[in-house]
């Protein structure tokens, strides 16, 4: 495939811009740009993702060296209160002067679940799961480009039924709801703000709508199949297309949502989002926890965020792929990534 042109790449910048991309890190769409010009390398993910407060750290100030707390955790700012009672506040950017010495103690506590989300989350972004998959994926591959149309989808929709009734087996819901990076937040965004965070109608405003109420879109599986959510074929997409390369997933008849709902915290349920009513969202636990406006906590995900559809061609290695073959691996993957990091 052609590199882009430095036209088309400033084109797809500022259309990422324009809808409000959200960032993990203030510079993360420039690193990006001048990646994919230049040929840069994206540094790795910092290491304090894998702190939650609640963990001991060791730290130094003014050349002493100190150990504490993690009170909080935000991208603007780390505070720790230190063993001599002291609060101190430390910059993202010196996230790696910290030594992590413990994770929260008590493993029921916000701050655990957190905590050990974001080491999961790691674990995932470094590991490879392709191999252990590479040669049934290829081999189903080989036998649905034998299909025609017709037996062919129905063939993928029973696939993704098989896939979505493995999570309702595993942890016992019968509706999922799966949330994807639309607006091109990254991985780590996710779990090192607490999960996914409730905003203004963002789809509405940007097709000339408008919708004042704070929200979290997403897709249920009693609406949509994993087949239909994931090769496009989704009736409420506007326009088609790919809907990011993370995905989110959740039980949507969770305790959670169900004491939302019954406290009037959570409003108008529709196929594809929840409005949230603010102050509620606010003295929930994760949000008191973060400091953050958390609409579905990411306590609620039944495993990390998972990467999709990105580098399929040479994870696959069968060449170029249709869209229901990209969509078969991704379901594959999916399966197999929500069996090994699943909580």
């Amino acid at each position: 495939m052609a590199r882009p042109t430095l036209f088309a790449t400033l084109f797809l910048l500022g259309v990422q811009l324009s809808l409000g991309t959200p960032t993990a890190r203030a510079d993360s769409c420039f690193t990006r740009f001048f990646s994919s010009v230049f040929g840069k390398k994206v540094a790795s993910p910092d290491p304090i993702l894998g702190l939650a407060p609640g963990s001991r750290v060791g730290f130094q100030v003014k050349g002493s060296k100190l150990e504490g707390e993690v009170i909080s955790h935000s991208f603007e700012e780390i505070k720790i209160r230190a063993d001599d009672g002291k609060d101190y506040r430390i910059k993202p950017k010196r996230a790696g002067e910290l030594t992590e010495l413990s994770p929260p103690s008590d493993r029921s506590s916000v701050a655990y679940r957190l905590w050990d989300l974001r080491k999961k989350t790691r674990l995932s972004e470094q590991a490879d799961l392709w191999p252990e998959i590479r040669p049934a994926v290829q081999t189903e591959v080989g036998q649905i480009r034998l299909m025609n149309k017709a037996d062919r989808q129905a063939y993928l929709e029973r696939v993704g039924d098989e896939v979505v009734g493995k999570l309702k087996q595993k942890y016992g819901h019968e509706e999922f709801g799966f949330h994807f990076n639309l607006h091109g937040g990254i991985l780590e965004e996710y779990v090192d703000r607490g999960g996914i965070m409730i905003s203004r109608g963002d789809i509405a405003l940007n097709y000339g709508g408008g919708d004042p109420n704070y929200k979290v879109y997403f897709f249920r599986s009693s609406n949509v199949s994993l087949y239909q959510l994931l090769s496009e074929g989704n009736p409420q997409l506007y326009g088609g297309g790919r809907m990011g390369n993370v995905i989110m997933t959740f039980p949507y008849d969770s305790d959670y949502i169900r004491k939302g709902m019954k406290e009037k915290g959570i409003l108008r349920p529709s196929t594809i989002s929840l409005d949230f009513d603010e102050d509620w969202v606010r003295k929930q636990e994760v949000s008191r926890h973060t400091g953050t406006g958390v609409g579905i906590p990411a306590t609620e995900f039944v495993a990390p965020p998972a990467q999709v559809f990105y580098g399929l061609r040479g994870k696959v290695g069968m060449g170029g792929l249709s869209r229901d073959e990209e969509t078969l691996a991704t379901m594959r993957y999916l399966e197999h990534f929500w069996s090994t990091y699943g909580r």
